[in-house]
């Protein structure tokens, strides 16, 4: 299902809002059901292109199944949004969630309906997000107590850089929660 918000960006031709729209949908349906629908829209709607060309000196060439590495895939990917990296991101959800579905044992019946499925996927991603935020703010602490300790200014430059990864964590935990609340009113 495409949203009016999607095809309002696809219409006033923000190919930003589009990519991140579209990066977002990958974790949200791991069926990518939806993330094809959208790009098929787009790429009929865009003016310009919505692919670009693959840059693979972009990021690291790390072939690790975790979650780290699909995070730091999909920040890439609205700086290079090429079908090799959104290729790359499809493999990695689709292992980490069969991994998980396997660790867990956890079976999802068929009869579970898609939004309710898609919540529980939510629910995990906030929880996630919420562990590592967890651990980006005590590192962060960490920093600046070193950085006034031995008054380096260098520490101060990393405390910073790891305090806008903490707030970049935080954005991405309240949209989440936002996107379940106004799902959960449909």
């Amino acid at each position: 299902m495409i949203t009016q918000e999607f095809r309002n960006s696809v219409v006033s031709n923000d190919t930003l809002g589009v990519k991140i729209m579209l990066k977002d949908i990958l974790i949200v349906d791991p069926t990518f059901k939806e993330f094809n629908e959208m790009v098929h829209f787009a790429e009929e709607n865009l003016p310009d292109s919505l692919w670009e060309e693959h840059d693979p000196n972009l990021g690291e060439n790390d072939l690790t199944v975790s979650e780290d590495n699909l995070n730091m895939e999909l920040v890439l990917l609205i700086s290079n949004f090429s079908k090799e990296r959104v290729a790359k991101i499809k493999n990695l959800i689709k292992q980490l969630y069969l991994r998980k579905s396997e660790t867990t044992k956890v079976a999802v019946s068929k009869s579970v309906d898609f939004n309710s499925n898609r919540r529980l996927v939510r629910k995990a991603r906030i929880e996630e997000l919420e562990e590592e935020l967890i651990g980006s703010y005590a590192n962060l602490k960490k920093m600046i107590s070193e950085a006034r300790k031995y008054k380096q200014i260098s520490t101060y430059k990393k405390a910073a850089t790891e305090a806008k990864q903490l707030a970049k964590i935080l954005e991405k935990c309240a949209d989440e929660r936002l996107e379940i609340r106004n799902r959960s009113r449909i």
